[in-house]
């Protein structure tokens, strides 16, 4: 007996529809709006812009998780090029938003060093929110850019992928943000193999980055419980 398709909720196919470029519009209205929300209520800037931040990660993932589908779908070219809209341009914007809380972090933690006791722990909690949206972003950003680039490799190979997944002729989404949170973990490959040189570089510049930012992660880590027991 055929198993039946559930169809697509209208919503979410609309959301197919909006490119990275929109998204990342309407993320950063809503991160402006509740920094701006938050320095209104007299918090000062560098929470403000911490908190404001934050919201932008999480409406971020959350509209790329609604967009995509986090069950299996297999990426169509049209869709996929459209996530990754003037991909250099995104990616230099994400990591430059990430760079940008990590300062925020650093300066945070050093100005609650001055905090009693009682007082340290939400600073140290909004610290450890903003860390993870920020590691979360890149390697979901990057996600898409490998699911980019392998589906544009296609046609000029013959259908040879510049990703192979073994036992996996056309991955899912879930397959790429596989492949991009291993390297975001452990600065390595795991079981799939890379073919073009392209591939290759990108690879290079995202384990070079994850190892940097793992580094930045434990040096705030320790920083952060540093300043919340001391």
């Amino acid at each position: 007996m055929p198993v039946m398709e559930t169809p697509e909720p209208a919503w979410r196919a609309r959301l197919r529809t909006w490119s990275a470029s929109s998204r990342l519009l309407v993320s950063a209205t809503l991160g402006g709006g509740v920094a701006a929300t938050c320095r209104i209520a007299d918090l000062p800037w560098v929470e403000s812009l911490l908190v404001g931040w934050c919201g932008f990660a999480l409406l971020s993932l959350l509209l790329s998780g609604l967009t995509l589908g986090l069950h299996g779908d297999i990426p169509r070219p049209d869709e996929v090029a459209r996530n990754d809209q003037s991909s250099t341009a995104m990616l230099v914007v994400v990591l430059l938003g990430c760079a940008a809380s990590i300062t925020a972090i650093g300066a945070l933690l050093l100005t609650s060093r001055d905090l009693p006791a009682g007082e340290r722990w939400p600073h140290g909690l909004l610290a450890v929110v903003a860390i993870v949206l920020s590691w979360l972003l890149i390697h979901v950003r990057f996600a898409f850019h490998y699911a980019h680039r392998d589906l544009e490799a296609r046609p000029a190979s013959k259908g040879r992928a510049a990703l192979d997944f073994p036992g996996t002729p056309e991955p899912d989404y879930l397959d790429y943000l596989y492949f991009s949170f291993v390297i975001g973990m452990t600065s390595q490959v795991s079981d799939v193999t890379v073919h073009t040189r392209a591939m290759r570089r990108l690879v290079l510049w995202h384990g070079l980055l994850s190892f940097g930012f793992n580094l930045l992660i434990l040096a705030l880590a320790v920083n952060t419980l540093a300043a919340l027991f001391q």
